[in-house]
């Protein structure tokens, strides 16, 4: 299923935006399909050693310095979201996008965060302030 939406939504004609092509578009997909696979191990991991007895006033930061984990860093799937946004914003893998976006942004604590938020904000004043969906969205 998600295969033809990738398709359907993603065909080169109408919408692409700075030679943005459906082959870039699912690239940039499957980096926020994987950033989110990565963000659930990484949470798995951390839950399971925050719940061992010993650890239940720790925090998730020293479940991931005994672990030995890095912490995960979201800009590139974040820039991916607003890549596959940019190349074709009505579309439902661009709505996709833009909702990844709008919910991973709130885990970014750098300056970056608010040049991203604000054009998240410019597509969904631009194109999904009378959309159904925005409702959904906003109320997560």
């Amino acid at each position: 299923m998600l295969v033809g939406l990738l398709l359907t939504g993603c065909s080169q004609t109408g919408g692409q935006a700075d030679g943005e092509t459906a082959a870039d578009r699912i690239d940039d997909w499957q980096t926020v399909e994987r950033f989110k696979i990565e963000q659930r191990i990484h949470r798995q991991r951390v839950g399971t050693w925050l719940r061992e007895p010993g650890n239940e006033d720790k925090l998730p930061e020293d479940a991931e310095a005994a672990l030995g984990m890095d912490p995960l860093d979201p800009h590139l799937a974040v820039e991916a979201a607003l890549r596959i946004v940019a190349a074709n914003p009505t579309d439902d893998l661009g709505f996709l996008a833009l909702h990844f976006a709008f919910y991973e942004l709130r885990s970014i604590d750098d300056p970056r965060r608010k040049e991203h938020e604000n054009t998240v904000y410019e597509f969904l004043e631009e194109y999904y302030l009378d959309d159904l969906r925005l409702n959904r969205m906003l109320l997560g």
